[in-house]
């Protein structure tokens, strides 16, 4: 993010997450687009763990967080982001396409973005 966090505002952090999620969205027009371009990223992940499955991992990457000091919420319709223990986004609404690529891949989906353990 090449800001500190103790630097950032949440009104920011909000709108950093806000243009992450809307450019994962950006030049698909299916849910297999999504996929494909998590894939393309490297961004696989777990089923049904919001801070792990591969919207979380692309906002980690997008964002340039460090995964041992800051943590993802993804939820499906939603997503946040905690700084360290120093700033704490909103829920910031996912759009439609994100939204139900989540729920897609929570319920099967994309087996090819599952991690592998």
């Amino acid at each position: 993010m090449n800001t500190h966090p103790d630097q950032i505002a949440t009104w920011e952090l909000n709108d950093r997450i806000e243009a992450a999620l809307k450019d994962l969205a950006a030049g698909c027009s299916d849910l297999a687009g999504v996929a494909r371009k998590l894939l393309e990223t490297g961004c696989t992940g777990d089923r049904e763990k919001c801070g792990t499955c591969p919207v979380a991992r692309w906002l980690y990457l997008k964002l340039g967080l460090n995964p041992l000091a800051d943590s993802v919420y993804v939820t499906g319709p939603q997503a946040a982001v905690m700084l360290g223990h120093a700033v704490f986004s909103d829920y910031v609404r996912a759009p439609e396409l994100v939204e139900l690529f989540v729920s897609e891949f929570d319920g099967g989906q994309f087996g090819e973005l599952q991690a592998r353990s």
